[in-house]
């Protein structure tokens, strides 16, 4: 995602589906007939995550994020640990813009402000549905899940 050329994207990789059908709900209507509900159901994960790791630990002033797709529910966290992170709670988060749906290819500046090594962004992934197959059942969809795509980050520190 770092490789100073805007012509290639890279991609989340999401790891579920979303399954949508009737399913039976827990209340006997009449003599044992179970009132049938139309659910949405997410198989897996709907977020998605990737990581970036600079060279050394350096102050950040800002990244650029150049989108080439739309991306919802975008959060980027921080942090400055040698070893790549494996517990949530050693990122700090990045307030600025958390949680807004990304549209367009216009870049998207975020404000850091601290020194970082590694910067993780996560945003939710996206239904696929040139991709829609249906279920054994009657009635159910599984929807494939696709991850946004991002052509490039970029960092901006100060000297």
């Amino acid at each position: 995602m770092v490789d100073g050329d805007l012509e290639t994207v890279g991609t989340f990789t999401p790891k579920g589906a979303i399954r949508k059908g009737f399913e039976r709900a827990g209340s006997v209507v009449r003599r044992q007939q179970y009132q049938r509900q139309y659910q949405r159901r997410v198989e897996g994960s709907l977020r998605t995550e990737t990581l970036i790791k600079l060279d050394v630990p350096t102050y950040i002033v800002y990244v650029e994020i150049y989108p080439a797709s739309i991306i919802r529910n975008l959060a980027l966290d921080t942090t400055t640990e040698a070893k790549p992170p494996k517990r949530a709670l050693s990122f700090e988060t990045i307030e600025d813009k958390r949680g807004q749906k990304i549209e367009g290819t216009q870049p998207v500046r975020f404000r850091i402000g601290r020194e970082i090594l590694y910067l993780r962004l996560s945003a939710n992934a996206l239904e696929d549905h040139n991709n829609v197959s249906s279920g054994d059942e009657e009635h159910e969809m599984r929807i494939p899940l696709k991850g946004a795509a991002i052509s490039e980050v970029k960092f901006y520190g100060r000297q």
